[in-house]
């Protein structure tokens, strides 16, 4: 009995070792399922070698698969919010099967997919080299690389056009195959560092001690001030009262702000996008502007974008593939 059992036991194991080789055998077309199109592809480069990349897709089955690098993070989002997904691992990759609520022709079948990897960067003394591959869409696919602050581009590896030509960041590409792939080598300058001189550091003590000072000093005379204005208040006439009442309109005009109740229904993301349009003294502003101000991943950003629009606190109009945001009138005081 014994050699019988340690002969099934050898073969589940060889089983076991077999299929995951298999899998990582088959061709990268057939990993790819229910994905009509893809739109765009945003790869940005940490200085560390960590990779964010967000991937717009549109999808036309009721399940899609994807093949993606091995991730620490991974959101798959549609316009109503993230999705639920399964993950396969194989080795270094990893085969994600998503259920969208809705897909084309039926609605836009518009999929987000942001995710976070170490897996697609090393580094051989100063030189790191990016090696990236995806499905894309012939003729169509817009990819976005974003290179850290300093980096010296050396050589960039890809069949797929590019623009500028001269290998600065952030450089865009245009693949013209249903399969795209860069192969990069590139160094980041370290910046000088060293230790910050005394005289520096008691400098800005005796200035922050100042300020401190100065605050104090501005905020008792203002309760001095509140304390004086309350007294006036209370020996105000009638007749004061209702000449304030009366005071015409153009005394309170120009004031501009956010009402508060609006403000009260916004959680952080949102205040910080609205304070972005209210701050930039314009009346609207490209949501490109809005993601290189915040820093918001481009899914998440569309997501909120799309959510503020529905309650009616923004207002959107497309021009080619800029995306102007303006915020509606009656959200102001």
């Amino acid at each position: 009995m014994q050699p019988r059992s340690l002969r099934i036991g050898v073969l589940a194991l060889i089983l076991l070792l077999t299929i995951p080789a298999a899998l990582a055998q088959q061709e990268p077309s057939s990993l790819y399922s229910g994905i009509y199109r893809v739109n765009s592809i945003d790869i940005e480069l940490k200085g560390n070698g960590i990779v964010d990349v967000t991937q717009e897709l549109v999808v036309d089955k009721p399940e899609a698969r994807i093949l993606l690098p091995k991730t620490s993070e991974l959101e798959i989002l549609d316009s109503r919010g993230k999705l639920e997904y399964e993950s396969d691992l194989i080795y270094d990759e990893q085969v994600v099967t998503f259920n969208p609520r809705s897909y084309f022709p039926e609605s836009d079948g518009k999929v987000w997919i942001s995710y976070t990897s170490d897996h697609l960067t090393h580094k051989s003394g100063s030189v790191w080299t990016l090696m990236f591959s995806s499905l894309a869409t012939s003729a169509h696919t817009e990819v976005e690389v974003i290179f850290p602050p300093g980096t010296k581009i050396l050589d960039l590896r890809s069949d797929a056009p590019r623009y500028p030509a001269n290998l600065s960041s952030p450089l865009s590409m245009y693949p013209q195959d249903s399969q795209f792939s860069v192969d990069c080598d590139y160094e980041v300058e370290e910046t000088e560092g060293g230790s910050i001189p005394v005289e520096l550091i008691i400098i800005a003590i005796v200035i922050i001690m100042a300020a401190i000072s100065l605050v104090v000093m501005v905020s008792k005379g203002r309760k001095k001030d509140q304390g004086t204005e309350t007294k006036e208040q209370k020996a105000a006439t009638p007749e004061d009262e209702k000449e304030e009442q009366e005071a015409p309109p153009e005394a309170t005009e120009g004031k501009r702000g956010i009402k508060e109740s609006v403000l009260n229904m916004l959680d952080e993301r949102e205040k910080e996008i609205i304070g972005v349009i209210e701050g930039s003294g314009e009346d609207e502003i490209t949501q490109a502007y809005i993601y290189k101000t915040t820093g918001i991943p481009k899914a998440s950003l569309s997501d909120i974008i799309k959510r503020l629009e529905s309650r009616n606190i923004i207002e959107s109009t497309p021009e080619g593939r800029t995306k102007w945001i303006k915020l509606k009138k009656w959200v102001f005081n």
